[in-house]
């Protein structure tokens, strides 16, 4: 009975009511194709450079805090990909040079939320064949560490 109240209330807004399905359904379209698009961009650079190591940049989420980390490649033969709701970079094996930048979100007192950013810095890795990495941010030390996985 109140699911049928609550489709009577939003049909009764007319035309509007099929936009709104419309937009729901081109935002699902266009997120499946994205996913599908990324998805194909990594397996044909993985086909291109097949020793290629991936970097997973590490983030998180919870209740109380967001820790995310951005990279853009400056130099070496990397690109940046989406992987299981994570970014990861591929990379050649050999050296090459990140921008990283590291932001933690927090539940402020005075404010809703406290941001707190480090970099944007330059990272120099150099990255060895057949390994996976955790690139991550120590708060304590306020630097970048690149970690075997």
């Amino acid at each position: 009975m109140k699911m049928e109240k609550y489709l009577e209330a939003f049909f009764s807004m007319g035309v509007y009511a099929y936009v709104v399905i419309a937009i729901f359904i081109l935002a699902a379209v266009f997120s499946f194709v994205s996913i599908k698009m990324n998805k194909n961009a990594l397996t044909k650079w993985l086909a291109v450079h097949p020793n290629a190591v991936k970097i997973e940049l590490s983030s998180g989420n919870n209740v109380i805090t967001q820790k995310q980390l951005y990279a853009r490649v400056i130099s070496g033969e990397a690109a940046i990909f989406n992987e299981k709701a994570k970014y990861i970079v591929c990379a050649d094996p050999g050296d090459i040079v990140l921008e990283v930048t590291y932001t933690y979100t927090r539940p402020g007192v005075l404010h809703k939320n406290v941001t707190t950013t480090w970099g944007p810095a330059k990272v120099e890795l150099n990255v060895e064949r057949g390994k996976d990495y955790l690139l991550s941010f120590d708060k304590k030390e306020e630097q970048f560490k690149l970690s075997s996985k």
